[in-house]
């Protein structure tokens, strides 16, 4: 409560993480590593590391202090040779490339090892945290994979807002500030 003491909770062991999914060729969205937590209480991920070069430069993109993973859940990197919070100092390759995860003490947590990437395609653990890796064709940064998660399962749903033979229009040099132009009677003829 407010004015109170604080006062420490348990926290997880960072050995349990995994590198659970990643975008390493996109066209659309950022590129992205997410990391999983399957423990019931946070993690503590500050002073661990990051690496697109597992074998030679284990310490490339140091994860800030106070960096914490929630209980069963999820933390995205956007790998764009960026250093502050919520980015890795790297970038991932198309063609092939790895992904390691470290402690503080440089001893390896996980890696992925992964081949040529597709367009807006990424690559995953299903079910969350498992040695399965799967292609996801629509990227889920932040949350659950797609397959089996739980009672539920993620699925793609495609809505037709319009026809395609449908006639739009748009108006490029009015300002419609004030105009009700969305209403279903606007007259939008001298657009």
């Amino acid at each position: 409560s407010f004015g109170s003491l604080n006062t420490s909770i348990a926290t997880g062991d960072p050995n349990l993480l995994s590198i659970n999914e990643w975008l390493a060729a996109s066209a659309t969205v950022p590129d992205f590593i997410e990391l999983f937590n399957p423990e019931p209480v946070p993690v503590n991920l500050g002073g661990c590391y990051l690496t697109d070069e597992v074998a030679g430069f284990p310490t490339r993109s140091p994860i800030p202090p106070l960096t914490f993973i929630p209980a069963g859940g999820f933390l995205v990197f956007l790998p764009d040779g960026q250093t502050n919070f919520g980015h890795a100092a790297f970038k991932l390759g198309e063609e092939w490339g790895s992904i390691g995860l470290f402690s503080p003490q440089l001893a390896l947590i996980d890696q992925v090892l992964y081949g040529p990437q597709s367009r807006d395609i990424s690559m995953g653990r299903t079910p969350n945290g498992t040695s399965t890796i799967e292609f996801f064709n629509v990227p889920t940064p932040g949350t659950g994979n797609p397959g089996i998660l739980g009672d539920y399962t993620v699925t793609n749903v495609t809505f037709s807002l319009m026809s395609p033979n449908q006639v739009w229009k748009y108006n490029q040099t009015a300002n419609l500030d004030g105009a009700n132009w969305m209403a279903a009677n606007y007259v939008d003829a001298a657009w």
